[in-house]
């Protein structure tokens, strides 16, 4: 692992390959095998910490991939299920399995399919300790990297996905399955539509204070109150549903 950490110094090395590399270097032999995987990180945590030379070519390499690449699909998108209805969505995922896309390597989302491209990685990967990876960040100082940026491109990429999803959980409140099964949401103040605004209005909030300290201290407890709102309403929903029945795109709600 040390002689692959010297590699990041190489300039006419690819940054995303050898990165590919490390992860090849961590994943167990048996995916099931946390204990290998956790004692791989703790290996790296090691050697960065006692080699401060390997530690700024890693964090600088690393730096530039999370800057350097869209991220907000990997907020958004991962993990979600799309609002297309289940054949539609059942056919895309066969025609994908006998065409796969592309791997837009501009995006983060489609960068880690490449890192991390055995079905099993999702195992090892959880089986390590949150606690391990928090580690390894810690010892990577991220903030001591040097940057022009008012604002981290990382909190950008963050804040434009929070965006994204909160325009989509307003699609959700303007769904007419869901109305017919909560009548509510149109004879009252739907909390899927007024999450959107306060959720902006906290984002521009957030993003002034980063460009002026004195901005005044941005607020989300109205908003976590609107989210809070809306899970509900979506038990509420899948309650009566499981009693009423509804149709079958309303199950990736």
């Amino acid at each position: 692992m040390e002689s692959l950490l010297k590699r990041f110094n190489d300039t006419n090395q690819n940054p995303a390959d050898l990165f590919a590399k490390l992860v090849a270097q961590i994943r167990p032999a048996r995916h099931d095998d946390g204990n290998a995987a956790t004692l791989a990180i703790h290996a790296l945590c090691h050697l960065l910490t006692n080699h401060a030379e390997l530690k700024v070519e890693f964090r600088r390499s690393f730096m530039a991939l999370l800057n350097q690449h869209e991220q907000v699909s990997l907020y958004a998108s991962v993990g979600i299920l799309p609002n297309t209805g289940f054949f539609s969505e059942a056919a895309r995922r066969i025609s994908h399995k006998l065409l796969p896309e592309l791997i837009d390597i501009t995006r983060l989302k489609d960068l880690l399919s490449h890192f991390f491209n055995r079905p099993s990685d999702e195992v090892w990967v959880n089986l390590i300790p949150d606690s391990c990876w928090l580690d390894l960040l810690n010892i990577l100082r991220l903030d001591e990297e040097p940057s022009t940026a008012n604002i981290p491109h990382a909190v950008l990429q963050v804040s434009k996905a929070i965006r994204v999803l909160s325009h989509r959980i307003s699609s959700i409140g303007l769904e007419p399955e869901l109305v017919r099964l909560e009548p509510s949401i149109e004879e009252f103040e739907s909390p899927f539509l007024a999450q959107n605004p306060e959720a902006l209005a906290y984002l521009t909030r957030y993003e002034n204070g980063w460009l002026n300290a004195s901005s005044p201290y941005e607020d989300d407890k109205q908003l976590l109150v609107l989210l809070d709102q809306c899970n509900k309403l979506i038990q509420r929903i899948h309650h009566h549903a499981a009693l009423d029945g509804t149709s079958i795109r309303l199950t990736f709600v």
